[in-house]
C-alpha cells in the first residue's frame, strides 16, 4: 500500500502549498494522507476478508479485484451503483495522482500562457498520445517487467 501511495506522498506539496501557514501544511502532510492511507487500506483488507467468507467458491486471486467482486451481484441496481463507484474512484484518485502534480509543473514554466487547468488539459492529451493502454496489453518489455525481473533475481546478502 505504500507502494501504490508513493506519488500521492511525493505530490503532497502540490497539494498543500497553497495553505496560508505552515500548521497548515502540516496537518495535511502529517494527518491528511497517512490517515487516508490506512483507512483506505483497512477497507480493502476488511472487503476482501468479508468476500473470503461470503463467496467461497471464487478464486482467491480475484478477490482482490473490485470487478471481479461486482461480477457476482445479480441485482441490476446494485450493479449500476457499485460500477459508478468504481469510475469515480477510479478517476478521482488518478486525477489526484497523476495530474495535479504535472498540471503545476506546466503552470509555474509558463505563467504567462499556462494556467493550471490548461496545464491538466495538456497533462491529459499527453497521458492519451502516451496510449498507455497499450502497456497493459503486453508487459513484455516494459519498465515494469524489467523491474519485476530484477526483483525477482534479487537475493539479500547473508548478515555478516
Amino acid at each position: 500500500m505504500i507502494g501504490f501511495w508513493a506519488t500521492l506522498s511525493l505530490n503532497m506539496p502540490d497539494f498543500t502549498r497553497f495553505g496560508h501557514s505552515q500548521r497548515e501544511q502540516a496537518i495535511g502532510q502529517v494527518v491528511a494522507l497517512p490517515t487516508t492511507m490506512t483507512v483506505f487500506a483497512a477497507m480493502g483488507v476488511m472487503i476482501t476478508s468479508a468476500a473470503v467468507v461470503i463467496y467461497p467458491h471464487m478464486n482467491p486471486s480475484e478477490l482482490w479485484d473490485p470487478l471481479k467482486l461486482v461480477g457476482q451481484f445479480h441485482n441490476v441496481s446494485v450493479i449500476a451503483v457499485s460500477m459508478f463507484t468504481v469510475v469515480v474512484a477510479t478517476l478521482a484518485v488518478n486525477i489526484a495522482a497523476n495530474v495535479v502534480s504535472p498540471a503545476n509543473d506546466f503552470a509555474n514554466a509558463f505563467p504567462k500562457w499556462i494556467s493550471f487547468r490548461l496545464g491538466g488539459l495538456i497533462t491529459g492529451l499527453i497521458g492519451i498520445l502516451m496510449q498507455p493502454w497499450r502497456l497493459l496489453a503486453d508487459l513484455q518489455g516494459t519498465f515494469l517487467s524489467g523491474w519485476s525481473d530484477i526483483q525477482a533475481d534479487w537475493v539479500p546478502l547473508p548478515a555478516c
